[in-house]
């Protein structure tokens, strides 16, 4: 799971994955991080629904209304990975940058090509295997809403 690191109550405490340049809290203060997700405590303050970071539990950000299938951005007709759509709100935040036009934010639930490049990488996620429970953004195009039947 990402993490905003915002106040650390131990600035020499290790971090879960350190890096070269940054091992402890005190360097990751302000920065998002890898945590293990049955170790995060949810706060919720007073921001909006659209946050910066949209990484929550799938159980709190997916419901059996909105699943959806990501299918390869490069051409192949492949589907890379399953899950569900959050937005499509141009304005929408997704690691501090706005979505944009022809974009979703999705949630990735279960990769099916682990190795298939995301659209928009970041540092810490590159291919769909790192994207799982988190939220990232997909061409619109290639996002395919499943239909819910009404019994």
């Amino acid at each position: 799971m990402k993490v905003l690191v915002d106040i650390s109550n131990k600035p020499d405490a290790f971090l879960w994955r350190p890096t070269s340049n940054m091992f402890c809290f005190q360097y990751a203060q302000g920065k998002t991080r890898a945590w293990p997700a049955d170790r995060v405590i949810f706060q919720m303050d007073q921001q909006s629904d659209e946050q910066d970071n949209l990484s929550m539990p799938s159980s709190l950000y997916s419901n059996s209304r909105n699943k959806c299938k990501l299918f390869d951005w490069t051409g192949k007709d492949e589907t890379i990975a399953e899950g569900s759509w959050h937005s499509s709100d141009p304005k929408a935040l997704v690691n501090g940058i706005p979505l944009g036009p022809n974009g979703m934010i999705v949630w990735v639930d279960i990769p099916k090509n682990h190795e298939a490049f995301l659209w928009r990488p970041t540092i810490d996620m590159k291919c769909i295997e790192d994207a799982v429970n988190s939220a990232i953004v997909w061409p619109a195009n290639k996002v395919v809403l499943e239909k819910i039947s009404e019994s």
